[in-house]
């Protein structure tokens, strides 16, 4: 641990929270996903989180993907036929703090870093079912692994503003701010072993 994330050591650690039916983001069509990182890795493919299938991805976070040291999402309409993917103009460095968001409204990927919309992205439809878990630090498929830590990883059915995207790094800076909503901490495991009960890592998903 770090703090109050969670070190990953980008080899084969991870946080798998278990499919559950609240889990089911294409239900509303609407997504943020936002998350703490420190990275210490370089080059490409560190996932944040993921929730995906064998026939592909509801949606994928990472940093690193076709351009290192970008952040950038991946999701897959209803239909499965069409995928929309966009990755930040801005760096992400290593050895640094990064509060990190997507939006997805039913029509556009927005990606936001230290609470400043980063660019943006058009994209239509439904997000794809998926009964798969949520794996935090590496893909379903057990490749891209995490290298550094992770903390305050938050998933909403729902498109959040940019004004309480705005608010939440300088909210988390001036105090440890636990946010109101269905906690899975009890679901979570790391690397196959159980979550240990000093360990503060928050892993939620608001309706």
């Amino acid at each position: 641990k770090r703090g109050k994330g969670i070190v990953f050591d980008g080899g084969n650690d991870k946080v798998r929270v278990a499919y559950a039916d609240s889990l089911n983001t294409s239900r509303t069509g609407l997504l943020t996903v936002s998350a703490w990182i420190y990275l210490t890795g370089s080059g490409s493919s560190h996932a944040i989180v993921s929730h995906e299938d064998s026939s592909g991805p509801n949606f994928y976070y990472y940093v690193g993907g076709s351009t290192a040291s970008k952040l950038g999402a991946f999701l897959v309409n209803i239909t499965g036929t069409g995928s929309g993917w966009k990755e930040s103009t801005t760096t992400i460095n290593p050895n640094r703090w990064y509060h990190t968001a997507f939006t997805y409204s039913g029509s556009q990927i927005q990606l936001y870093i230290d609470g400043q919309l980063d660019s943006t992205y058009a994209f239509y439809g439904g997000l794809s079912p998926t009964s798969s878990p949520i794996d935090i630090g590496t893909r379903n498929n057990g490749l891209h692994y995490f290298k550094g830590t992770i903390d305050e990883d938050q998933s909403f059915k729902r498109r959040r503003n940019q004004l309480k995207l705005q608010h939440r790094p300088v909210q988390a800076k001036q105090q440890l701010h636990q946010p109101t909503g269905r906690q899975l901490l009890d679901t979570g495991t790391r690397s196959g072993r159980s979550r240990k009960p000093e360990e503060h890592f928050s892993t939620e998903l608001h309706a």
